[in-house]
């Protein structure tokens, strides 16, 4: 009789642990998994005060829907980069575009850069697909100062051979 019960309770475990083990493998691929993320031009620059923008596509390469968001953050400690549209749902298989659009400080000196990280993710929160966006600060162009004092004329004369004197002015 022990012998018997111990099979069946083996039996049991092996079937609890196979079934275990499917339900975990399965709960760990997220859902959507299989979405992109593309940026044509992934390095910008612009001025202090102004604000860079980006133009992403999100890919879903799946053959059902998917609902993601998308995030930005600065790891340099600029302003939050604002995403537009920055929740929707992608049909099988297609593609959306959205701008992100990162804010250059107005106290950002040229040569300083800031990262900016774009996620995207399903509706449980879980990271699908990222990109790094570098935004560069260029130098503001100083104006040419004018001239200050009295205007400067020229006068030039020459005489083409009669009694009449002409005069130019440059």
């Amino acid at each position: 009789m022990k012998n018997w019960y111990r099979q069946i309770s083996l039996f049991f475990l092996i079937c609890f642990l196979v079934i275990g083990v499917s339900f975990t493998s399965a709960e760990a691929a997220p859902l959507g998994a299989s979405v992109s993320i593309d940026g044509g031009t992934i390095s910008k620059s612009g001025v202090p005060g102004s604000t860079v923008n980006y133009t992403l596509t999100i890919n879903n390469l799946e053959a059902v829907d998917a609902a993601v968001k998308v995030s930005a953050v600065s790891t340099g400690g600029w302003n939050t980069p604002v995403v537009v549209p920055a929740e929707f749902t992608l049909t099988a298989s297609a593609s959306r575009e959205v701008v992100v659009s990162v804010p250059i400080p107005e106290t950002a000196t040229a040569g300083q850069n800031d990262v900016t990280t774009v996620y995207v993710k399903d509706g449980a929160d879980a990271v699908l697909a990222t990109i790094q966006l570098t935004t560069s600060v260029q130098a503001v162009a100083t104006p040419v100062p004018a001239v200050a004092g009295r205007p400067l004329i020229t006068i030039s004369t020459y005489n083409t051979g009669s009694d009449i004197c002409l005069y130019q002015f440059f």
